[in-house]
This record gives structure tokens, C-alpha cells and sequence, in this order.
């Protein structure tokens, strides 16, 4: 008839496995820190710092999905980071960091 300890064997279409977005997250992650570091340098051309908040907000987004823990963590510790750089960036060129100190 079929093995008692297959659980929900015939109705899983896709064997019961999660998709790993650990990987994403941490790319998404590390491209948000490097495009937030690249906008402070000095040296750096002028570059816009939009990249580095959305970016950052998709390895947020990213970290929520399943995958493994340490992956997902680094990457969402390294996209908060692009999120604040990017948009202290973004509200210092619109004058209103001057505000809030």
C-alpha cells in the first residue's frame, strides 16, 4: 500500500524541500554594504545612494526567507547597514539631516 512513514509524500509536488535564499540574502547584503561604502568615500565618483537603501532592503526582505541562519543574519546585519548609510546619504542631500541634530 506504501510505507507508513511517508507523510504527505503524494500530495508534496515539490518534495517537501524549502528553496535556500541564504545565498541572495548575503548578495544582496554584501552589494548594499559595498555600494554604501562607495558612496562615502571621498575619492569616489558621485554616486547615487538610492542602490544601497533598496538593496539593502531586499536583503531584509531576503534574510525572512528560509535558508541557513548564519547566512541570512550576516546578510541582514550588512543590508541594515546599506539601509542607514543610503539614507542618512539621501537625507543629508536633501538638507534634512541638518534638521533632526
Amino acid at each position: 500500500m506504501g510505507d507508513e512513514g511517508d507523510v504527505g509524500g503524494e500530495g508534496d509536488e515539490g518534495g517537501g524541500q524549502a528553496r535556500d535564499w541564504s545565498a541572495l540574502s548575503l548578495a544582496a547584503g554584501l552589494f548594499s554594504v559595498a555600494w554604501a561604502v562607495a558612496i562615502v568615500l571621498p575619492s569616489a565618483p558621485n554616486l547615487p545612494a538610492w542602490p544601497a537603501a533598496s538593496v539593502g532592503i531586499l536583503a531584509l526582505v531576503f534574510s525572512r526567507a528560509p535558508g541557513r541562519p548564519l547566512l541570512r543574519a550576516i546578510g541582514a546585519f550588512l543590508g541594515l547597514g546599506g539601509v542607514l548609510v543610503g539614507l542618512g546619504k539621501i537625507l543629508a542631500l536633501w538638507g534634512l539631516l541638518e534638521l533632526l541634530s
